[in-house]
């Protein structure tokens, strides 16, 4: 049967002092209880039974009352599933083992908080609110008066989707589109250079993604080579001790029939702002005036290659090839997980490098504290190959640490 609530009441002998007196007595024989030797039951005085009804009415109206009841520091008895309010005004389960004496809200090993304030205190709406900010000093997202967060800690979704598609043909460098966030650079000997933002999806297979190709850049020509690039014309993000992602889709296409020339290259990644400026035809395959910037990247030279993991912290890359090789018209997926010292479970800043979900390179010990990074695209043809980048959405979705909140 259901157990009725019990009704409220007054306390038994409430009128009474809660110390021992001539109406009642803490019991001898409380761990005991009352013994009966031989048979003989002891009768216990008037004033043990006044005690234990007192003891029984008012732990139930102190249950009833409170709900939760509120933590005592004497109390030996918290295991794990119990709950209790801290004088923080918050409440906790014991998911451990607790230490007599020790708050809840000073031992998160052990008391995990239950959950957040269903509103904000009045008071509280007149002062400031938890918010993160980037390294521009904007608010990047925030923690509200009832302790939601707002928004993330740091999120671009870059889908390259202007009102109405944008091709650019002609050599040189600018903004595309106008006033965006992205430059672009075409160089080359002939015609055949392109950057083209909302289209062109129709020689890659990434047309078999619910959004096509949003990014495409084309290079190539009859008479020469060309190169083409895009980049983030200002940093998106700045690397403090925390940890960011940045991924995207990305697949190789010959827009001419056949596979790009062991000449032609493909490289992409982050970047620390010079590959737009740099007009050499080379991607980061092997010294000259290949750019080499700061940053992280993957490049590939010639179908059926490797794609090149690329690590430059110092201004002297580290490379390490990957076992995932350039392919025309395959769907991949990329992801870099930048972490700084204070995210990593060994306490060390790592740059891990994956390729279709599975780490391709993982590079402990490499800190880009401090680094602004600008995201970039970049492809060169040889003369008489005509080959194209398709990418997909961009996303970055970045974490901070405790030493990024500001208010």
């Amino acid at each position: 049967m259901a157990v009725p609530k019990p009704p409220v009441t007054d306390i038994f002998a409430n009128t009474v002092a809660g110390t021992p007196s001539d109406l009642w007595d803490v019991p001898s024989y409380l761990d005991s209880g009352f013994p009966a030797p031989s048979g003989v039951p002891v009768v216990p005085p008037l004033g043990y039974f006044n005690w234990l009804f007192w003891f029984a009415s008012i732990g139930v109206r102190y249950i009833v009352s409170n709900g939760i009841v509120p933590w005592n520091s004497v109390e030996t008895q918290y295991t794990a599933g119990t709950t209790v309010q801290d004088t923080d005004g918050n409440f906790y389960v014991c998911r451990g083992t607790a230490t007599t004496g020790t708050h809840p809200s000073a031992d998160p090993t052990n008391w995990f908080p239950m959950n957040v304030l269903d509103r904000g205190f009045t008071g509280q709406y007149t002062t400031p609110i938890a918010a993160w900010r980037n390294f521009l000093g904007n608010r990047a997202a925030l923690v509200d008066h009832q302790g939601f967060f707002g928004g993330r800690v740091l999120s671009i979704d870059e889908n390259w989707l202007p009102t109405l598609p944008n091709n650019v043909t002609t050599r040189g460098n600018g903004i595309f589109p106008p006033n965006s966030n992205w430059a672009y650079l075409l160089h080359g000997a002939s015609a055949g250079q392109s950057v083209t933002m909302d289209g062109g999806g129709s020689d890659s297979s990434l047309i078999a993604r619910p959004w096509g190709t949003l990014l495409r850049l084309a290079t190539g020509g009859a008479s020469g080579g060309g190169t083409a690039a895009i980049e983030a014309q200002g940093p998106l993000f700045r690397m403090a001790q925390a940890a960011f992602s940045i991924s995207f889709d990305f697949a190789v296409s010959s827009l001419g029939g056949g596979a790009p020339a062991g000449s032609s290259s493909f490289a992409f990644g982050l970047s620390d702002g010079s590959i737009q400026s740099n007009v050499s035809d080379a991607v980061f395959n092997g010294g000259g005036s290949a750019p080499q910037p700061i940053g992280v990247a993957i490049y590939a030279q010639g179908n059926g290659n490797p794609w090149v993991n690329y690590v430059n912290v110092t201004g002297t890359p580290v490379t390490a090839i990957t076992s995932t090789l350039l392919a025309t018209d395959v769907i991949h997926r990329v992801r870099w997980d930048i972490l700084g010292n204070a995210s990593a479970d060994n306490g060390t800043v790592n740059v891990i490098t994956y390729i279709d979900g599975a780490i391709a390179v993982a590079s402990p010990g490499v800190s880009f504290s401090g680094q602004l990074f600008h995201p970039f695209f970049r492809m060169s043809s040889s003369a008489n190959d005509l080959n194209s980048l398709c990418i997909g959405p961009l996303q970055i979705r970045s974490r901070l640490y405790s030493g990024d909140v500001g208010y």
